[in-house]
């Protein structure tokens, strides 16, 4: 035992630890595992568990997950029904009382202008007097 631990430690007659380059080629290693851990896809681990998981699991996780998918087609087609009614009724309703209550302020300001300028004459023809 203590012989194994010398031979790791052993130093050639150069001066170079031979156990230092052990050690960089076993981290090397531990880097080499470290990039093919993190190139795995999601999916491959997936595809991984098929072994794993028991055959009656996947059908029934399948099984929720079709599920789950057809619940949320029917939510989505079922907003894309009631954003078309709203958008209607906003075209249908919002719309004409948005140009009348246009055409009204529009009326509004004519009237206004029309009193302003009244004044305008009688203080005119007022002063000239």
């Amino acid at each position: 035992m203590v012989e194994d631990e010398l031979d790791d430690d052993y130093v050639t007659e150069e001066g170079e630890d031979e156990g230092a380059e052990d050690e960089e080629e076993e981290d090397g290693f531990e880097e080499d595992l470290e990039d093919d851990i993190l190139i795995e896809s999601v999916w491959d681990r997936v595809a991984a568990l098929v072994d794993v998981v028991p055959p009656m699991a996947r059908y029934r996780a399948t099984k929720a997950a079709g599920a789950a998918a057809t619940t949320a087609q029917n939510a989505l087609w079922g907003l894309g029904k009631a954003a078309w009614v709203v958008a209607t009724v906003a075209f249908l309703v919002a719309l004409p009382v948005g140009l009348e209550y246009e055409r009204e302020s529009f009326a509004l300001q004519q009237e206004n202008q029309q009193r302003l300028q009244q004044a305008q004459a009688q203080v005119g023809a007022a002063s000239s007097s």
